[in-house]
């Protein structure tokens, strides 16, 4: 045989072999391909998981069935090929920053849910790949519509969406219980729970009236007996914020911005001082956030369109990756 032909086969052997381990995403195989990319057994599940976790979430009812499940994933699947095919062609590259973020995002997850990832067929970097997935898309809605986008969102509308969507503020936080003489915490009683509540609404209108609230906060801390918790940050919250309950949040939206009010919970009490947060330093913090808001539809169009052009998806034995990642769910 000609050494010139033999070497030639050699190399597209080898070329088709890198393309093959490439699509697979480093796990020897690919669960689905599009276009000559592709997602591995591990993405598939991770994706599955997420449809049956929470079938409402994509147009799925509690009953779905085995295939609508595996369509909705294999949509989700298409859209993870999509992005990675938009930065591509786009030269839309992550920065060092992004790619940080990616890792500690992957460290965390992969940290507490290691077990369940595994359980399902994960390997750390099929979670890696839906981290970057995720900070791909944003990137797209940020070089679209951004500041030095090629279609940027005004900053009027900017602020408009960082207010309906986040409030900011300081707060002085109080408590409904108390340390009995056993050392149990135990709840104050209904005229204790009055006092507290009068003395946090005299706060509030001290306020109103014009007194700082780091100095009430100083006040009130020194007449409990606290030392070390003087200073007030500014607070932002969205209205998804697991930190805060949701009555919580909405109470704090009630609130003008500038004015002081009281928050009450079953166990906790506030004084609250809602803050402008229409600085440029907001909405540089939240910027991916906001566009995300305003302008996810108009992405999710192009990232449809892009799959519409290309035709669906290729499966390749979905079923066994269905039953494993379903009997998680039983």
């Amino acid at each position: 045989m000609n050494i010139k032909k033999v070497l030639r086969l050699s190399a597209c052997l080898i070329l088709i072999a890198i393309t093959v381990f490439c699509l697979a995403g480093c796990n020897g195989r690919a669960a689905v391909v599009m276009e000559n990319a592709g997602v591995s057994d591990g993405v598939f599940a991770y994706y599955l998981d997420k449809v049956l976790t929470d079938p409402s979430g994509y147009g799925l009812n509690g009953e779905a069935s085995k295939k609508e499940a595996i369509d909705a994933a294999v949509k989700l699947c298409e859209e993870h090929i999509a992005v990675n095919s938009i930065c591509r062609e786009n030269g839309y590259r992550l920065t060092n920053l992004d790619k940080s973020s990616v890792a500690t995002d992957t460290e965390n997850y992969w940290g507490m849910f290691s077990a369940y990832y595994e359980s399902i067929g994960m390997q750390k970097q099929d979670l890696t790949a839906v981290k970057e997935n995720e900070a791909k898309r944003e990137l797209i809605t940020e070089k679209l519509y951004g500041t030095n986008g090629k279609s940027p969102v005004k900053k009027e509308k900017l602020i408009k969406a960082l207010n309906s969507t986040r409030v900011g503020f300081k707060a002085i936080t109080g408590y409904f219980t108390k340390i009995d003489e056993s050392g149990v915490e135990v709840r104050c009683s209904g005229e204790e729970r009055a006092e507290i509540t009068k003395a946090f609404k005299e706060m509030a209108q001290r306020i109103n009236n014009g007194e700082k609230i780091e100095a009430l906060n100083r006040e009130y801390n020194k007449s409990q007996g606290l030392t070390g918790a003087n200073k007030l940050s500014v607070i932002v919250i969205s209205s998804d914020d697991t930190t805060y309950s949701d009555d919580f949040y909405a109470q704090v939206k009630k609130l003008k911005v500038g004015s002081a009010g009281v928050v009450e919970l079953d166990d906790y009490i506030y004084v609250i001082l809602r803050t402008d947060i229409s600085s440029s330093s907001y909405l540089e913090m939240y910027s991916r956030d906001i566009l995300k808001y305003l302008k996810s539809g108009d992405v999710n169009k192009m990232i449809d369109e892009k799959i519409e052009q290309w035709g669906h998806a290729k499966r390749h034995s979905l079923s066994g990756i269905y039953s494993h990642v379903a009997q998680e769910h039983k």
